[in-house]
């Protein structure tokens, strides 16, 4: 079977670039693995969590992907129609339901790529429209970062929209700017103002949903270094440096793990690991200067998104690919 590199990381991450860079992996929910096709399937879109602060287990986000059939497709779901902001994903989450509970939350979180520097400014932001058939909107639509998977519905958030978006058409792009003050590990989207601090409108009163629903794609977590964003080109952390400007390399996988084919010659001992996106690493070794291929023993790999993390000399090349069904 074999394993497709994500290009644009590829070409990024062996030579100097001016475009800041995203922390957050999935960032428009492309990657997943299972079609979805019920309520509350979250965590189908790979990385991405509920956050169980101020919700009603049976209830929450709901994953829209254009190879679901029915109430979770893209374009066309259970709430009305939108085309994706980019690709064939989104999320639909309710920001308020005060039929359900008070301070009902649907907010969704994943682990960034690196965690935050403190003392760095960072830009932040991510696209919502209003859901077709809901009545209701609201603002404080919002970004939240914490060193734990914990977001409590405190009024504190770092980024957030102080006006109703009402706009059922086209996407409406919430950003903000933020300096650090911890090394934030996760970022989680969603309302965290309390229900009396969030001003709602009734905007459609002739839909048929009460909800307070939105579809959320496009998720950016940028250092603000002066460069143009680009939500498309995945971070590459810190320290890398062009000591192995030829390294390229074919990937593939075997029953019992994972082939690398080398372009040309390891020119130094170098450490590879293999990681899932969450940071979790699933295998190491060292490869000996001169290796041209290698195999990374591995025989439980589900689909989804992992990365190889090549090291030598004090630098690091990460490289992300995705392992299809």
């Amino acid at each position: 079977m074999f394993l497709r590199f994500t290009p644009a990381l590829a070409t990024v991450l062996l030579c100097g670039s001016t475009v800041a860079q995203n922390l957050v992996p999935n960032w428009s929910f492309e990657e997943y693995s299972l079609c979805p096709d019920s309520w509350n399937e979250v965590e189908r879109a790979t990385g991405w969590h509920k956050s169980t602060n101020n919700n009603n287990p049976q209830h929450h986000t709901d994953y829209c992907n254009s190879c679901a059939t029915g109430n979770f497709d893209v374009p066309n779901n259970i709430l009305g129609n939108q085309q994706a902001a980019t690709g064939s994903a989104y999320m639909m989450q309710v920001t308020m339901a005060p039929t359900v509970g008070a301070n009902y939350r649907e907010n969704i979180y994943i682990q960034l790529i690196e965690p935050l520097i403190p003392g760095q400014d960072y830009d932040v932001h991510f696209k919502v429209s209003s859901a077709d058939d809901c009545e209701n909107t609201s603002n404080n639509q919002g970004a939240k970062f914490s060193t734990v998977p914990n977001f409590p519905v405190d009024g504190n958030c770092q980024v957030h929209s102080q006006s109703i978006i009402t706009d059922k058409l086209n996407w409406t792009e919430i950003s903000g700017s933020f300096t650090a003050d911890s090394a934030y590990a996760y970022v989680c989207i969603g309302n965290f103002i309390p229900d009396a601090q969030t001003l709602f409108s009734n905007s459609c009163p002739n839909c048929t949903s009460p909800l307070y629903s939105y579809y959320v794609d496009d998720v950016c977590v940028m250092p603000k270094h002066g460069a143009t964003g680009d939500c498309t080109t995945a971070f590459s952390p810190a320290g890398i440096r062009e000591l192995m400007p030829s390294l390229d390399y074919l990937l593939s996988t075997t029953p019992n793990g994972i082939d690398l084919q080398f372009t040309q010659p390891l020119t130094s001992s170098t450490f590879i690991t293999l990681n899932d996106v969450e940071g979790r690493q699933l295998g190491s070794a060292t490869l000996n200067r001169g290796t041209r291929s290698f195999h990374l023993a591995n025989s439980s790999l589900a689909p989804g998104a992992y990365l190889i993390v090549l090291e030598t000399k004090g630098s690091r090349v990460v490289r992300r690919f995705a392992q299809l069904q």
